[in-house]
């Protein structure tokens, strides 16, 4: 096993080098929520105590290289060092399933090729370290070493919500198992499918639109999960090599889904297929809602992640004779060539906030400063964190729930020339479609909208962009 091991160790280093290039495309920090993560960091150095109370193990690591690097640094070094651990992961597991080497060396590639990676730690990287925990206690559970494997589950509570929750099905799933009847279960849940398919086409009796009426997390529609995606996401923001992933991980997931039915039915399954294709199906049922902004989105590129691990399953069906190995070397090398440019299918100017825009917004703000700073300022996600980080000024894309006197918005105007009606003075413009106004005088203006103008204008300027929900409870510093 001595060539799984150095294919894990360079294919670790080379998934960091990867990462970190992708990341130093932009000098501003990465992602939509980088800079919370940062305020954060700068909090606690400052003041010796975080801005917002969070317990997750994210915080640590961060902080331990900042404490080397500076903060915009640190968060694109610990971002690329969770998918190198990820890529690792994936490849142990690997080893620990296949006694030949074809197996780690083509996931290892297919993990240095992958878009899906290289955006996730952009994007979500304390979402991608409950991932990498998740990846060990599977390792740990299919090496029986169930030390680790509670080490590994205790850890995964303080690394991300969702993965968390994965952690704990699939540990009781693991020792379930031998006590479940998957024959009649697989069966059960075949005949309930069917028979809500058909249903569906009998008015008056069910549809698959009822789901619509659920929470947000559900669509009223059955979708196929990458093309949900692309719709959301927007097919322009998608390069081939990205769109051609998702394409194939539809494949391995149906072609998997497939293949464990029929073990099942033959009483031939074991625990980590079963357990595996049950948590990649669950993050990628076609019933999801895929806003922006949802947990549907958010299961989609978990799942996206995950779904390499199927690959084992398609080489337990496969017979590793002279034509087959042949042709994993080969996929193998055209991944490894393929990884030397898919990273750039992460574009920051396409996928991350206009950085360049709010460095604009936020110097202009601090000029108006002569005659004090705010207290507060209001404005959406990203816009307020990145103030934040950049002014020491607090800012949130939330109302307040307690009275604040030198209270300001930073407002998103998608109508030009639209304040000039209503707010003749008091505004200052800024920089793209910005304003920056007192809170009371924004609170006028959008009432004098609602008054005087359509539910079709009203409605352009209550989208995210202008926060205008109170903070939630679970929010609220102790």
């Amino acid at each position: 096993m001595r060539g799984s091991n150095w294919i894990a160790v360079s294919a670790f280093a080379i998934s960091f080098v990867i990462r970190l290039i992708a990341l130093e495309q932009t000098h501003f920090a990465n992602g939509w929520d980088a800079y919370f993560y940062l305020v954060q960091v700068q909090s606690v150095f400052d003041t010796g105590a975080m801005h917002s109370e969070e317990w997750t193990l994210f915080y640590p690591l961060l902080l331990s290289v900042a404490s080397i690097f500076d903060y915009i640094l640190s968060i694109k070094i610990l971002s690329a060092l969770l998918a190198a651990s990820t890529t690792l992961a994936l490849i142990l597991i690997a080893k620990e399933h296949s006694k030949h080497y074809y197996l780690p060396l083509f996931i290892a590639c297919w993990s240095l090729a992958s878009p899906e990676l290289t955006y996730f730690a952009a994007q979500w990287p304390k979402n991608l370290l409950g991932l990498t925990l998740l990846l060990y206690l599977i390792l740990f559970l299919k090496k029986e070493n169930y030390g680790l494997a509670i080490i590994f589950l205790i850890l995964g509570l303080f690394g991300h919500r969702l993965t968390a929750i994965l952690s704990i099905v699939y540990f009781a799933g693991w020792f379930a198992f031998d006590y479940l009847n998957l024959k009649l279960i697989t069966v059960g849940l075949l005949s309930v499918s069917v028979l809500l398919t058909v249903l569906h086409f009998i008015p008056g009796v069910f549809s698959f639109h009822d789901l619509g009426r659920l929470s947000g997390l559900l669509n009223s529609t059955p979708i196929i999960p990458p093309i949900a995606f692309l719709k959301v996401f927007g097919q322009s923001k998608v390069d081939f090599s990205w769109q051609a992933e998702l394409w194939i991980l539809l494949f391995i997931i149906a072609i998997a889904t497939a293949l464990t039915i029929a073990a099942i039915i033959k009483g031939k399954i074991s625990k980590f297929p079963m357990l595996t294709i049950g948590v990649t199906l669950a993050f990628w049922l076609p019933v999801y809602n895929y806003a922006l902004d949802g947990a549907g989105y958010r299961f989609f590129h978990n799942g996206a992640l995950l779904i390499p691990l199927l690959y084992c399953l398609l080489f337990d069906n496969l017979k590793l004779n002279k034509h087959s190995r042949k042709l994993i070397l080969i996929l193998s090398s055209i991944l490894l060539v393929a990884s030397s440019f898919t990273w750039r299918s992460y574009d920051p100017t396409l996928h991350d906030p206009p950085y360049n825009l709010f460095k604009k917004i936020t110097e202009q703000v601090e000029d108006t400063w002569s005659a004090g700073k705010p207290e507060l300022v209001i404005a959406h996600k990203a816009l307020a964190e990145f103030f934040t980080y950049h002014t020491k000024v607090d800012a949130m894309p939330w109302l307040p729930e307690y009275k604040i006197n030198r209270l300001y918005r930073m407002a998103h105007v998608p109508i030009p020339g639209m304040p000039d009606y209503y707010i003749p003075q008091g505004y200052v413009d800024l920089a793209g479609p910005y304003i920056y106004l007192e809170e009371l005088q924004w609170q006028r203006f959008v009432k004098s909208l609602k008054v005087n103008e359509s539910d079709e204008v009203v409605a352009e300027f209550g989208t995210w962009k202008n926060p205008a929900n109170a903070r939630p409870a679970y929010l609220l510093k102790n």
